[in-house]
């Protein structure tokens, strides 16, 4: 019998970020716990350009996940809040490694 996906149902809120890398750092801390995270920029599509001026990313977790993320996302958030020059050298490692993805 073929194995079936699993399936991570709805997808909610988790946090927001004002600044794409800093989202991108929050989805990594869900993504490292194990579970599964998409960064939504609110200006997709020309509907969102329209709506939404301001730059705020949104973190998005399946529902059942949704406690779980935010304590790893907090405590993500903590951290870089705490250590700025260790979120800089974080942020320079994210982007290095999207670079080389592509």
């Amino acid at each position: 019998m073929p194995e079936t996906p699993n399936d991570p149902g709805e997808f909610v809120l988790a946090d927001t970020a004002d600044d794409e890398i800093l989202a991108g750092l929050l989805v990594r801390a869900a993504e490292e716990a194990g579970i599964p995270a998409i960064l939504q920029d609110p200006r997709d599509g020309v509907v969102g350009k329209l709506a939404s001026p301001v730059d705020s990313f949104r973190i998005l977790v399946p529902a059942r996940d949704l406690e779980k993320a935010r304590q790893f996302i907090r405590a993500r958030r903590e951290a870089l809040e705490a250590d700025p020059e260790g979120a800089g050298r974080a942020a320079e490692e994210a982007e290095a490694e999207e670079e080389s993805k592509r």
